[in-house]
């Protein structure tokens, strides 16, 4: 089985298997942190896989989705009636983004300016003003390495991963504004990369953003990345308990 798919055999509490897929499951530590959530859902090869803790959703889901091809699941007519059985349910959409993950075997970038980050010195970083894409700082979700691109004693560029469940290393990437577009951002990709393909042999490296982000999108797919799926997370509105 592809790693991917074991991860979504995990995130779904079920077997993935070429089919819209339903299950009713509560959250469990070895799912993909983007599905711990009270429902989720993914589309991945034209098929709908949702997973929640209300049976009720899934009941609607199954009636609305469960017989149809859901390659077009994303067009906004489709969302808003989503967006409705949500309502519905008690529920409000969370993320609606695309999940990339590593395509090809990548070679190391050599280049003086790059400096290892061992786990042990990740905290060091935690003011750095370029951090907060790299680390999660999240016991729960261990950071385990990174590396930083020095110009002139000064860190222009940070890239971190962290486990993000069972079978997955996510990535994160961060660049000082004033030097972008110089080829930073794909040497840092190709260090990490590199090592986590050789370190960390048994995980799925992932790179997650949002859709409107087409530069970080881009610089993925220019990378060795393709888009595994598109995930969508909700979760149960709060009651108002105000009189």
């Amino acid at each position: 089985m592809k790693l991917l798919d074991k991860q979504l055999s995990i995130d779904f509490a079920t077997t993935i298997e070429p089919r819209n897929t339903f299950s009713c499951a509560p959250v469990s530590d070895a799912m993909n942190i983007y599905a711990k959530t009270d429902t989720y859902l993914v589309i991945y090869n034209t098929h709908l896989y949702v997973r929640s803790t209300n049976q009720s959703f899934l009941n609607d889901m199954i009636r609305i989705y469960g017989n149809q091809s859901n390659e077009w699941f994303g067009i906004e007519r489709n969302l808003e009636h989503l967006r409705a059985t949500f309502k519905a349910h008690n529920l409000t959409m969370t993320n609606y983004f695309p999940l990339f993950i590593l395509n090809k075997p990548v070679e190391d970038a050599d280049s003086d300016a790059i400096h290892l980050i061992e786990q042990e010195q990740i905290t060091t970083y935690k003011e750095h003003p370029l951090v907060s894409e790299c680390f999660c700082f999240d016991e729960k979700n261990p950071d385990i390495f990174g590396f930083s691109y020095i110009e002139n004693d000064q860190i222009i560029g940070l890239i971190g991963c962290n486990k993000t469940g069972k079978q997955t290393i996510e990535i994160g990437l961060k660049v000082d504004e004033h030097r972008r577009g110089k080829g930073i951002a794909t040497q840092l990709l190709n260090k990490i990369c590199h090592k986590i393909q050789t370190d960390y042999p048994d995980y799925l490296c992932t790179y997650t953003t949002q859709f409107t982000h087409t530069t970080s999108m881009n610089l993925a797919i220019s990378n060795g990345f393709k888009l595994a799926y598109v995930g969508i997370a909700a979760n149960h509105l709060k009651e108002n308990n105000n009189r």
